[in-house]
Formats: C-alpha cells, sequence, structure tokens
C-alpha cells in the first residue's frame, strides 16, 4: 500500500521510541506489528531509533532484534546512575525532567534527518493495528499542504479491573489517556479529566469549559502527545525545539507536562499546527 501526504508520496517514515523494562510489550506485540507493517507498506522505508535506560530484563535485546538487518537504523543506551522514580500521579520533576532528557538525547542524537519527512515516536505500552497509517492519512489527507507539524492520535485508556475499573474484563470507553500533556487551542487543561466529547466517562462531568465536540475530527490544539505521535522532520532538527519542564509546586512536587514546552516552542517558532484525529481512535495504552 502507498501513503500519500497531499501529492507527495510517502518514501520514509522514521520511528523512534523510549524503552524501558519493556521486553514483554516489544517481544509480544511492538516487534511483530512493526514487521506486518513494513510488509502492508512494502514501498516505504522504515527506519528506527531507540534508546533504552536502566532495564532489568530484556529489553536491550528486544530491541536490538528489532533493528537487525535493517538500514540506517540506530540503538542508543543512556543508563541513569540514578533511575527516575514515578511518585504518585507522576507529575513529579524528576520524572518529567528525565523523561524529556532522554528525548532530547534520543532525538540529537538521530539529527539531521531529511528535510520535509515523517518522524513517528511510539511509546511503550500503546497497541495499535499494523494498517493504522492508512487511517491516518485517509482522515488528514494533505497534512503538510495544511501547515500540520505534529499530528496525536486519540489514545484511549485500556481500563483494567482493578486499576481503572471495576469491571471483570478489560474496557474501552473511549477515554483519552494523556490528559497531562492535553492542553486545548485556547491552552486550557481538563486534567485529570480528558477534553474531549466522545469519552464516555469524562463526558459526563460537569466542566465550565466545553469540551472539544465529537464532531471535530481534525482538532487544534496547543499541546498533547498521547503516545502515538507524527512530527515533521524539519521541526526536530531544530535545536530550539526540545523537551523540557519546570516545578510549579515544590511543596506537591508537580511539575510541568515535558509536552507542554516542547509544543509551545513549535508553534512559536514554526507557527506550524499542532492536531488530534479524534477519528483515529483504534488505539490503546494499558499501563
Amino acid at each position: 500500500m502507498k501513503l500519500y501526504d497531499g501529492n507527495l508520496e510517502i518514501k520514509c517514515i522514521h520511528v523512534l521510541g523510549m524503552y524501558r523494562k519493556n521486553e514483554t510489550y516489544l517481544n509480544s506485540f511492538l516487534a511483530d506489528t512493526l514487521n506486518e507493517m513494513e510488509k502492508l507498506y512494502d514501498n516505504i522505508e522504515f527506519r528506527y531509533y531507540f534508546i533504552e535506560n536502566n532495564s532489568d530484563d530484556k529489553t536491550q535485546e528486544a530491541l536490538k532484534n528489532i533493528i537487525k538487518n535493517k538500514k540506517n537504523s540506530k540503538l542508543f543506551i543512556y543508563n541513569l546512575k540514578k533511575d527516575y522514580k514515578n511518585i504518585g500521579d507522576g507529575r513529579n520533576f524528576n520524572r518529567t525532567s528525565t523523561l524529556a532528557k532522554i528525548r532530547n538525547k534520543l532525538v540529537d542524537g538521530c539529527i539531521p534527518f531529511p528535510e520535509n519527512e515523517w518522524c513517528l515516536f511510539i511509546d511503550s505500552n500503546i497497541y495499535f493495528k499494523p494498517t493504522i497509517l492508512t487511517d491516518i492519512f485517509s482522515s488528514c489527507k494533505k497534512p503538510s499542504d495544511d501547515n500540520i507539524g505534529m499530528m496525536c492520535m486519540y489514545t484511549q485508556q485500556l481500563l483494567i479491573p482493578n486499576i481503572h475499573s471495576k469491571t471483570k474484563e478489560p474496557l474501552l470507553m473511549k477515554h483519552f489517556y494523556d490528559t497531562y500533556s492535553l492542553y486545548d487551542k485556547n491552552k486550557h487543561t481538563f486534567y485529570p479529566e480528558c477534553a474531549f466529547d466522545k469519552c464516555l466517562i469524562c463526558s459526563k462531568k460537569p466542566s465550565e469549559v466545553k469540551r472539544i465536540p465529537l464532531e471535530s475530527n481534525i482538532t487544534d490544539i496547543s499541546s498533547g502527545f498521547g503516545g502515538f505521535v507524527f512530527i515533521k522532520s524539519d521541526i526536530l532538527n531544530n535545536s530550539n525545539i526540545r523537551w523540557g519542564t519546570v516545578c510549579y509546586n515544590k511543596d506537591n512536587n508537580q511539575s510541568l507536562c515535558e509536552h507542554v514546552l516542547f509544543c509551545d516552542r513549535l508553534r512559536s517558532i514554526t507557527n506550524k499546527r499542532i492536531v488530534i484525529l479524534q477519528n483515529v481512535d483504534s488505539l490503546y495504552r494499558t499501563l
């Protein structure tokens, strides 16, 4: 299958990912799904750039197997002297600042990318179908012509019994998982709720600010991520556009999501749009 960005056929996609202690996810899902994707889109060259840190399982080996015999692919190893901790709801400064540092090291180790190509970030524990690229470029047919520099997907949270829900079986309720990173086009956050009318959970709760309507398939946002994200290569080539954070509540150890500063720099420096594709929702995150 072929993919097009407007009239331009997509010939190369750069896939980037940060992984730590993800042996099971990589071996049981990601490796096979990427192989299937390559077979489906056999006219596209997929280049892989991964970074691994502080794993005590076989994550490193799994990543080496994925990029084995892949042209122009790289694996970076970055072990911290003291690994970060996920405290409470994950807004602690040590976590967000370290994730920003690791993501920046990954990108800085890859650049320069060829201009005017697409880079795809895939976070750990994100599950998607191999044909998702068709869904994306069918939903947003000419992103470059429409001045879009970053495309986020509507990644759902899989509600897991005894963790996210009281149900007996895992359940999808159209709940957008990455509420921490998402700010609407007016720079309003709905955290810890999600910003969408389509969510069967959050839409039932009162909100002083209007949620994003269901019919808005391509929605402009000021910040977001969602774990499965396309970003134009020329944006990543600009070393002034990088991830970062600040602590805004020292007493409670709460910091700004690292994607907020990245998105702010992207918009202010390039004047390009950041969008979320609401109808590309056949992907989900587990833990």
